[in-house]
């Protein structure tokens, strides 16, 4: 049975992740808005955006050897603590209808971005091993908090100074700063003393079948799934739906993404990680057939809410799987590499997926992520049944 200990530190950092998903929910919302209001040209308003992508990019595996250094909590305190200064720049940026401060200050938003993929690697070293799969599962269900109080923040956020969204910004002060207070009471496990030794390559690591799987497994499902999200609003305007119609289906999409949560971890401890990769796979087949065959809403409604919860089974089953390929002198390189590739993976699909709209159309991307789906689907059946064969046959 969990101790209080670890229940605590699970919900701590499940709350922690809340108020990340909250920050970029609300930073989603206006940063393209605000650019275009400070930039010297409506052509570079998303470059703050893209500055605190970059950022992130560049944060996530120096995030992981210092946490191998100092320690986890040290290092979400510090990403926490630069976030922060990081909302205080873009509100003075505001006030003081700066760019230039405005990038500087997305820059510094990037850094939590970078490092808050690391809660649920922190959640599985709190807990035993019978524990981890939920402790995975239960810290992403904050994004279930993430998506009722981010939109619901943005909105009343955004008048609460007389400089247009300089409130929002305001607010991505504020929520670092009760992370940071959260933090302080969780209670992370020591440091190993023996962080080298015995560590593989990451050569040798990657011939593990399961860790191709699990690094496909995330890249992939994370790619997808944002390739598709992005390009949906502009397929649902192309058909002439209602903007209330696309809140709609996005909030469906977020549930989701994050609801399963709450039983993902008990589903992987009862069926075994592969089945659950599976099922996303399947999921996310269904979602690409229900949009190639029609474009009403309940096309678009069902097929993204069925995308979310196969991001959800894929993300949570291929971190699950991904803790079983490394042992503890290799884990800072190995979450630093998977994590990397999985924020290059998003970040590209990100920025292309208006252009690819544009170039080939609503039907041609779904079809576009169809061999992707199906690769992992296929490399998860092929290890179910090499498993069976090798324990029939042993």
């Amino acid at each position: 049975m969990q101790t209080r200990f670890t229940k605590r530190n699970v919900a701590l950092l499940s709350f922690c992740q809340a108020l990340g998903i909250t920050g970029n929910i609300i930073v989603f919302s206006v940063s393209a808005l605000a650019g275009a209001e400070l930039a010297p040209s409506r052509a570079l308003a998303t470059i703050p955006l893209f500055i605190q992508y970059l950022s992130a990019m560049l944060t996530t595996i120096p995030a992981s050897f210092l946490m191998k250094r100092l320690g986890r909590k040290t290092g979400f305190m510090i990403g926490s603590a630069m976030a922060s200064l990081g909302g205080g720049l873009a509100f003075i940026a505001l006030n003081l209808h700066s760019f230039v401060l405005f990038c500087a200050g997305s820059a510094l938003l990037g850094i939590l971005v970078g490092v808050m993929p690391y809660y649920r690697f922190a959640a599985v070293d709190a807990a035993d091993e019978r524990f981890k799969n939920n402790a995975i599962s239960l810290v992403l269900a904050g994004g279930v908090l993430a998506a009722i109080a981010g939109p619901t923040i943005a909105n009343m956020s955004v008048r609460f100074f007389s400089t247009v969204y300089a409130g929002n910004f305001f607010v991505l002060l504020i929520l670092p700063l009760l992370t940071l207070f959260l933090l302080l009471f969780v209670k992370m496990p020591p440091l190993s003393e023996k962080p080298n030794e015995g560590a593989r390559s990451i050569i040798h690591i990657s011939r593990q079948p399961k860790f191709l799987l699990a690094l496909l497994g995330g890249m992939i499902g994370y790619g997808a799934m944002s390739l598709l999200m992005i390009s949906t609003p502009l397929s649902m305007k192309h058909s002439l739906l209602p903007f209330e119609n696309i809140t709609l289906v996005i909030q469906w999409h977020v549930l989701g993404m994050f609801a399963p949560s709450f039983i993902t971890g008990s589903l992987i401890k009862r069926f075994g990680v592969y089945r659950i990769l599976i099922a996303g796979a399947v999921l996310n087949l269904a979602c690409i057939i229900i949009n190639i065959a029609g474009s009403s809403l309940y096309h678009y409604w069902v097929a993204l809410f069925l995308l979310g919860v196969g991001w959800n089974f894929l993300f949570i089953g291929a971190s699950s799987l991904l803790t079983e390929c490394y042992t503890e002198s290799e884990k800072a390189k190995v979450q630093a590499m998977n994590e990397f590739l999985i924020l290059v993976t998003v970040s590209t699909s990100s920025l292309f997926s208006g252009i690819l709209f544009e170039w080939l159309g609503w039907k041609l991307i779904n079809y576009l992520v169809l061999p992707q789906i199906t690769l992992i689907l296929l490399i998860s059946l092929w290890i179910v049944f090499s498993t069976r064969r090798t324990v029939s046959t042993g």
